[in-house]
């Protein structure tokens, strides 16, 4: 979305094996889909546009040189299918959304599972819905179970029973009354 008096810069990138481009000297992800891609982008004061061809294909906030921007949701797929390149991961740390995240990973590491678990966990974040996850997370972690992605599936999809609700049509003869007097 281009705003009026704003000229943007333009610097033509490429997307990388591990779905990221640099943009003056910043990092960002990108999804898996473009890795190989040409892309062209826009450089705002705040922010950066992505293209492909005529097509924007992502918008992001702009960081400051040296620094990254990685979203899980663009790299959870490779790191499924290759899921020894998490231990190593140079953005490992971009991959626990919020502190619930990190918790549920160091639970699952302290009872003896593994990173797959914790892709597996993350990979249903991107398709199930982050803040869904992350509640079912909190309860496993308050109820002192190991967070896994099974557990996170039966709560997910636990039917909770709706009770009845009987609603009644209040009298108004009485009020009709005080009306008529």
């Amino acid at each position: 979305m281009r705003r009026p008096g704003q000229k943007p810069c333009e610097y033509a990138v490429s997307v990388s094996p591990w779905s990221t481009v640099t943009v003056l000297r910043s990092l960002y992800s990108v999804p898996s889909r473009l890795v190989g891609a040409k892309l062209r982008a826009l450089v705002y004061a705040r922010r950066v546009e992505l293209y492909f061809g005529k097509n924007q294909v992502q918008e992001m906030v702009r960081v400051r040189p040296g620094e990254t921007a990685i979203n899980y949701r663009h790299v959870i797929g490779q790191l499924i299918r290759k899921p020894g390149a998490f231990r190593n991961y140079r953005f490992r740390d971009e991959l626990f959304p919020s502190k619930v995240y990190r918790m549920a990973f160091d639970q699952l590491i302290e009872a003896g599972g593994d990173d797959r678990e914790y892709l597996r966990i993350l990979h249903m974040a991107a398709m199930e819905g982050e803040s869904i996850v992350e509640t079912a997370l909190t309860l496993l972690i308050e109820m002192a179970q190991t967070p896994c992605e099974s557990a996170i599936k039966d709560l997910l999809t636990t039917k909770h029973s709706v009770p009845d609700v009987i609603i009644s049509v209040p009298d108004l003869s009485r009020y009709d009354s005080l009306l008529n007097s």
